[in-house]
């Protein structure tokens, strides 16, 4: 699949379904207000979890108070704080959602 030459940063989930991450700051959710749209699952809230994009290109992810939770390579990403997610990482949405 072809990328848009505006994606700061890509996700890739199991079915090989690209996501790209057009903004410095994006809102990654099921509701199409979202910056990154997730609509195939009931485990991802409207507004689930947000994505950021430093100007040295480092990419933190930071859960929105989602009611199944964002994980990052297994372990829960506070709502508080966010992780650094780096090349590889494994981030997933809900506790059986999205991978």
């Amino acid at each position: 699949p072809e990328v848009s030459e505006e994606a700061f940063a890509l996700l890739r989930n199991s079915d090989g379904e690209l996501y790209e991450f057009p903004e410095m700051r994006n809102v990654v959710g099921r509701s199409a207000a979202c910056t990154v749209c997730v609509s195939a699952s009931q485990a991802v809230s409207n507004k689930h979890c947000s994505v950021d994009i430093d100007r040295e290109g480092k990419s933190s992810i930071r859960d929105l108070g989602s009611r199944n939770g964002t994980f990052l390579n297994e372990k829960r990403v506070p709502q508080d704080s966010g992780f650094v997610i780096s090349s590889g990482d494994a981030v997933r949405l809900g506790a059986d959602g999205p991978t």
